[in-house]
């Protein structure tokens, strides 16, 4: 059940970090444009701070992605034990 739950959890990580990746890829074309107004500067410049939130997300999503790794091996251990006992 609890190894059910972390594919989950890890399939959608996978989603997400795919989602991040390509919102900074867009991100970084929008950011070669040359635009001529305030207001497209303005634009290009807030785009760069989206891309810095997105670059730092997708950081954490490989932290994350690490723990979970962790814990499905810490469950897979765990699961060993109990089945170890039980046959005991």
């Amino acid at each position: 059940m609890f190894n059910a739950t972390l594919d989950t959890v890890a399939i959608r990580l996978g989603q997400t970090q795919d989602a991040v990746s390509t919102a900074l890829s867009e991100l970084t074309e929008i950011s070669g444009l040359t635009w001529q107004t305030v207001a497209g500067r303005e634009f290009t410049e807030r785009t760069t701070e989206l891309a810095e939130m997105l670059q730092r997300l997708r950081e954490q999503i490989g932290t994350t992605h690490t723990q979970l790794l962790a814990a499905t091996r810490a469950l897979d251990e765990l699961e060993e034990e109990i089945i170890a006992q039980l046959a005991g």
